[in-house]
């Protein structure tokens, strides 16, 4: 079963401050199908803190150099596509499915 045991904080994978786990039930099986860090008032003030500081270079970045970033990111996830619809099932069903990414693929990358 795949674990995610950390967090994506201001460019850098940092442990939880509290250091406790969430099971993630699917409801078309009511299995446990993946473990995630949970995150208490201390690990959301680090992240808001570091996007606040992020935001005066992000939103001054060109949209076009943006997009670029976003796609960059998004190819960087393809190869881990299978493990996206784990983390968000709808209704008895993995809600990404095999569209996980249906926006950025009709994005012109030109």
């Amino acid at each position: 079963m795949k674990q995610y045991r950390q967090f994506y904080i201001n460019g850098e994978r940092v442990d939880p401050d509290s250091g406790e786990v969430n099971d993630v039930v699917n409801p078309a099986t009511d299995q446990v199908c993946l473990r995630v860090a949970s995150a208490n008032r201390t690990d959301i003030d680090r992240a808001l803190e570091a996007a606040h500081r992020a935001f005066p270079k992000w939103s001054a970045t060109p949209a076009a150099e943006r997009r670029d970033l976003l796609l960059a990111a998004a190819d960087e996830m393809e190869p881990r596509k299978e493990d996206f619809p784990a983390t968000a099932v709808d209704g008895a069903k993995p809600a990404l499915m095999n569209t996980w990414r249906p926006r950025l693929l009709s994005v012109d990358r030109e």
